[in-house]
């Protein structure tokens, strides 16, 4: 298990983004460290494996420090979703997380928990 410490800052649209490195395994859990992001902070994750960008994460109005533990849908042969319940989400290629409404020049953590 390895846990990855991004930095991401905002620029004084209040944007940003952060990109971790290549990480080929199972992401278990996102700790969000809000530093001074403002609290109306939302942030996007993404993980791009060169073929396109796949959803892992959104939250809204990031107002205090916490764990989120991401969930995937399986689909089943009828094409319905089935949400899984052990938080594990296969991860291959980069993961990118993304803030709007982060505040002037404001600046938090992110750590990822991944099993490579």
């Amino acid at each position: 298990m390895t846990k990855l410490k991004l930095t991401l800052s905002t620029n004084a649209g209040g944007t940003g983004s952060v990109t971790s490195r290549v990480v080929d395994g199972c992401l278990y859990g996102i700790y969000v460290e809000v530093g001074t992001l403002a609290a109306t902070s939302d942030l996007t994750i993404t993980q791009n494996d060169g073929q396109g960008s796949l959803p892992v994460l959104t939250v809204a109005n990031v107002s205090a420090s916490a764990w989120y533990f991401p969930v995937i849908s399986g689909t089943h042969y009828t094409g319905s979703g089935t949400p899984k319940t052990d938080g594990e989400m296969p991860v291959t290629g980069e993961i990118t997380i993304a803030v709007a409404e982060g505040g002037d020049s404001k600046s938090g953590s992110i750590y990822l928990l991944v099993e490579e």
